[in-house]
């Protein structure tokens, strides 16, 4: 659980979770995956927070138009912020391996049609989401990566000023 405001560290969620009993599984990943995107809100100033992700880690098998950015999650991403309070802000939590740079690009330019201040939380350590970032640099006001994490020198900022 995430009652702290702290993640803990991936071996032991990964642990607790491997302790769970198959058919609670879900449940048991929904209710932790909620707490941490509450504890990520409420870190960031009450903003609204989507979790865009993939299983790029998991399946470095599949093909990459199943793990990364495409065309066909412009709709879903509209779908998930229907209800949002466009004045609080979007914290994007972006774990992919980037994608169709057009794509990413029709992505920025709807969330910043509705967000005034958009930041980019980037938790995945090496390359993750390198290519997304050419469309989401110029828009993005934060960017926040994993101390591990990869990005061009230039968008390598901000890490002092997360709290």
């Amino acid at each position: 659980m995430v009652p702290s405001g702290r993640c803990p560290p991936g071996p032991t969620l990964l642990s607790e979770f491997q302790a769970q009993p198959d058919d609670k599984k879900g449940e048991w990943l929904l209710i932790n995956q909620t707490h941490a995107l509450q504890a990520i809100s409420k870190l960031r100033q009450d903003k609204n927070v989507l979790l865009y992700a993939s299983a790029f880690l998991q399946k470095p098998q599949a093909p990459a138009p199943k793990t990364q950015i495409t065309y066909e999650d412009i709709n879903g991403i509209m779908s998930t912020l229907y209800g949002m309070q466009w004045n609080k802000g979007l914290c994007l939590v972006l774990h992919t391996p980037g994608g169709v740079t057009n794509a990413a690009e029709s992505i920025v330019a709807y969330l910043r049609s509705k967000f005034t201040d958009l930041e980019v939380i980037v938790p995945a350590p090496g390359r993750a989401a390198c290519r997304a970032f050419r469309a989401i640099r110029s828009s993005a006001d934060l960017i926040v990566t994993a101390v591990m994490a990869w990005l061009p020198p230039r968008l390598r900022r901000n890490r002092e000023g997360w709290p």
